[in-house]
This record gives C-alpha cells, sequence and structure tokens, in this order.
C-alpha cells in the first residue's frame, strides 16, 4: 500500500472528483496507518456517494483503528443498510460490534458473513469470532 500511495495521491491531486481513486488513496493510508487520514479521504467518497458500500467498510475499519467502536458501527451498519449480504460488510459489523462489547451480535454478523459467503481469511476471522463469542458466553 506505501507503493502505491504517492501515485494515488497524484491521481486524486489531478482530479478530486475521481471518487474511486479517492477511495483508493483511503484504502492505502488505512493499510499505512494513517486512519485520520483515511477517513478525510472515506469521508469526501461519501458525501458524493453516501451509499458506496466499500467506502462505508474501509470507514468501519478507520474508526476502529482510532479506537472508536461506536462509530466503526454506525459506519458498517450504513453499509449494511446498502449491501446487506456483503460478507466483508458483515464481518466489519461483526468487528466493530465486538470492539463496542456486544458480543451477542458480533457473533450474529460473523454467522451471517460465513453463510453469505465469506471466503479465505475472511472466513477464518468470521469463525474465530462466533467461536469466540460462544466460548465468552458460557
Amino acid at each position: 500500500a506505501g507503493d502505491a500511495l504517492p501515485f494515488l495521491e497524484k491521481a486524486v491531486a489531478l482530479d478530486p472528483a475521481d471518487l474511486d481513486a479517492r477511495r483508493a488513496l483511503g484504502a492505502a493510508r488505512l493499510a499505512g496507518g494513517e486512519a485520520s487520514a483515511a477517513r478525510a479521504d472515506l469521508d469526501a467518497v461519501l458525501l458524493a456517494r453516501p451509499k458506496d458500500a466499500a467506502a462505508l467498510r474501509l470507514l468501519s475499519a478507520a474508526w476502529l483503528a482510532e479506537s472508536q467502536p461506536a462509530e466503526a458501527r454506525r459506519a458498517a451498519e450504513r453499509g449494511l443498510a446498502v449491501a446487506p449480504r456483503d460478507p466483508a460488510l458483515l464481518l466489519a459489523g461483526a468487528r466493530a460490534a465486538l470492539a463496542d462489547g456486544d458480543r451477542a451480535v458480533a457473533r450474529a454478523l460473523a454467522e451471517r458473513a460465513l453463510k453469505a459467503g465469506a471466503r479465505g481469511e475472511d472466513a477464518a476471522e468470521a469463525r474465530r469470532l462466533a467461536a469466540t463469542q460462544t466460548a465468552k458466553r458460557r
């Protein structure tokens, strides 16, 4: 992500209305540990496209990176209102709910992510979240 950052910054500087480039820049900044800068880019995307599910998923992750689980949860919930069967958004919602202390919702969202077709690392994380929740509730 760090290698792409200068190119994405230049692309956005050349065409600030390129929302896909701005969302990619937000993702790269988030991956590089710049959650606040990522949020600014993602907010710009969401002003123009309030139902951009990918931007909402990234915004949820950015809020989590800043230890703001309630905001992360709100972003994930906005995304799920648009794309209720998106496995990545369901997992984002599960992460945010768990960080916010809502184990039951985290478990339910993790299970929904698996049913919605989460794959690879996302599926493994969803299974861990669902199993962890079950174990913690005993």
